[in-house]
């Protein structure tokens, strides 16, 4: 699926992200940068959250799971 975003929305969410603490921006790069906080939820969260249908979609987009169960990244 494909989501059609403004700039001014992607610059609200970066904003977002920014002052909920799970970000942070370098002024000299213009970037923003994950903090540990950040790091932490993108980590933590639950495999179980995606749907069977995203799997096979992840699993088609990567080609078949390896013999041993694991998915290639």
């Amino acid at each position: 699926m494909s989501e059609k975003l403004s700039a001014a929305t992607i610059r609200n969410v970066m904003q977002d992200l920014n002052t909920s603490g799970f970000s942070t921006v370098r002024m000299y790069r213009r970037a923003s940068i994950p903090t540990q906080l950040g790091l932490r939820m993108f980590v933590t969260m639950e495999v179980s959250t995606v749907t069977l249908a995203d799997r096979q979609a992840i699993d088609v987009t990567l080609g078949a799971p390896e013999q041993d169960g694991r998915h290639r990244c």
